[in-house]
């Protein structure tokens, strides 16, 4: 049986180690300083060195990534027990989850950034005249974190072979929107019944094992979302909201657009007079100088929150001219869909987590993103806890 408090144990060796080599940087690489010279502009980092920055960063993400995952290992032990599995179950669930998000620190360290577009999308990084710090061919977080633990932490954390593929496959698709075809459905709810983890494995359920363990630790990551913005990880309102520059576009259009002056966006983006923006680039708009009415929720969101035909990535969204932390927020209740337990869902209805969120916001975007958490709480958490065919799942 596999050990959590081990594998937990030896993989903050790991983390501890990466640390050091942090504290020990000398120079950053240009997609580093690049995410590190745009952070030199806030409030928290004005007038600092952007290796100062880059460390303090890197503190900051540790951070919210151990908080992240404790709360994760939590939650997936509740989803467990509710599932009637035992303690083999349980043990080898709680370390899948302690390592899905294994390649946070590591992206940040080598890409400045823990956004998985500006880290391994060649376009963008192209774009933007850098050079990417990690294989071209890893494309997010989640296979990056696959790729650690397949070519060199699990050797390292001691982890027994049969398991292996197991914690690597949920680790592979903890952030997919939708889970591959080939994982099957979800797994009826007595398939293990009276069967130990090893037992199971030796009898022919090794793929419903696969498709269990990825899919509660995706539900578990994407219930925790909630916990995240209600303790400021992912912040409600931003200084300041990112929009893709596209082919014609000028200062101009963005300044029409959100009722900003083209001297104010010079100035915020450092943008001489006389220079055009440029396909690939992206341009900042300052919230404060944003007149309330231009904050408006399509009603297209409002259509792809009930039908759920949200874009996988949010990345996709900031190429829309009407993208802003609020549309963000929307397609992140949207992720709701994607907790397929009921003993999660229960969590969000029993603890008010929509409710509490709405009112994190000032008052005067409530009113604006009223509607989309009232479909959300009723329609998507309300009516996953009401399905009667399942007593575990929040679907058939």
């Amino acid at each position: 049986m596999i050990n959590y408090d081990v594998v937990d144990t030896r993989i903050h060796h790991v983390y501890n180690g990466l640390k050091v080599q942090v504290n020990c940087t000398s120079e950053l690489n240009n997609q580093q300083a690049f995410f590190m010279n745009k952070l030199k502009s806030s409030d928290t980092y004005k007038n600092m060195d952007i290796l100062d920055i880059y460390k303090k960063e890197y503190e900051r993400i540790d951070k919210i990534t151990e908080e992240h995952v404790k709360r994760g290992v939590r939650d997936i032990q509740k989803v467990f027990t509710n599932l009637g599995l035992g303690q083999d179950y349980i043990e080898l669930a709680k370390s899948a989850h302690e390592l899905h998000d294994v390649a946070r620190r590591v992206q940040f360290m080598k890409t400045g950034t823990v956004v998985d577009a500006d880290s391994y999308d060649q376009q963008v990084i192209a774009s933007r005249g850098l050079e990417s710090g990690v294989d071209p061919k890893i494309t997010s977080h989640a296979a990056h974190g696959a790729y650690l633990l397949d070519n060199f932490l699990f050797s390292n954390l001691h982890i027994e072979e049969k398991y292996r593929e197991i914690i690597s496959t949920a680790v592979r698709y903890h952030s997919n929107h939708v889970l591959p075809v080939e994982l099957g459905k979800a797994v009826s709810e007595n398939l293990f019944d009276g069967l130990c983890l090893d037992e199971a494995l030796k009898k022919g359920k090794y793929k419903d094992l696969l498709r269990l363990y990825t899919q509660t630790v995706r539900s578990v990551d994407n219930f925790d979302l909630n916990n995240k913005v209600l303790l400021g990880a992912i912040p409600l309102v931003r200084e300041r909201f990112g929009l893709d520059v596209l082919k014609k576009d000028s200062i101009k259009t963005f300044a029409n657009l959100w009722g900003v002056s083209e001297k104010r966006l010079r100035e915020y983006n450092k943008i001489e007079e006389g220079k055009e923006l440029e396909a690939g680039q992206i341009i900042l708009i300052p919230t404060e100088d944003v007149p309330l009415e231009k904050f408006v929720i399509p009603k297209d969101y409002i259509e792809m929150l009930k039908n759920n035909t949200f874009p996988a990535k949010v990345s996709d969204l900031q190429k829309r001219k009407d993208y802003t932390f609020l549309t963000a927020q929307v397609w992140r209740l949207s992720l709701l869909r994607n907790i397929e337990f009921k003993s999660l869902l229960k969590i969000v209805k029993d603890e008010n987590m929509l409710e509490k969120i709405l009112d994190s916001y000032p008052k005067k975007y409530q009113e604006i993103m009223q509607e989309a958490f009232k479909y959300a709480e009723e329609e998507i958490v309300c009516f996953g806890l009401e399905n009667e065919k399942s007593k575990i799942y929040t679907k058939k």
